[in-house]
């Protein structure tokens, strides 16, 4: 999550977009959820238990730490690395800053 929002510190160069995207990230994932591990009197509206595969469910960092979510931050990754690179490189092959 942490190279997502700093590429997208990056791509906006305003420091209020990775600040909605993780507020956003944080209020769906725990105060929503419940489903990340963070302290354990950290408020939430539900108490979410993945069961099933540490792989999957993330074990005891919950579902912040499953392969699901991984693929989800290479994702979010590789689409804002695009959007960079198409920004920065011109027709004529030089790099643009």
């Amino acid at each position: 999550m942490s190279i997502f929002v700093s590429l997208l510190l990056v791509y906006t160069n305003a420091l209020i977009a990775p600040i909605i995207v993780h507020f956003i990230w944080n209020a769906v994932g725990c105060l929503y959820l419940g489903g990340v591990s963070l302290a354990d009197d950290y408020p939430n509206l539900w108490n979410c238990t993945f069961t099933g595969s540490k792989l999957i469910t993330g074990g005891i960092a919950k579902i912040e730490g499953s392969i699901i979510v991984l693929a989800m931050n290479i994702i979010m990754i590789i689409i804002v690395g695009v959007m960079i690179s198409r920004g920065r490189f011109s027709n004529q092959g030089k790099w643009i800053f």
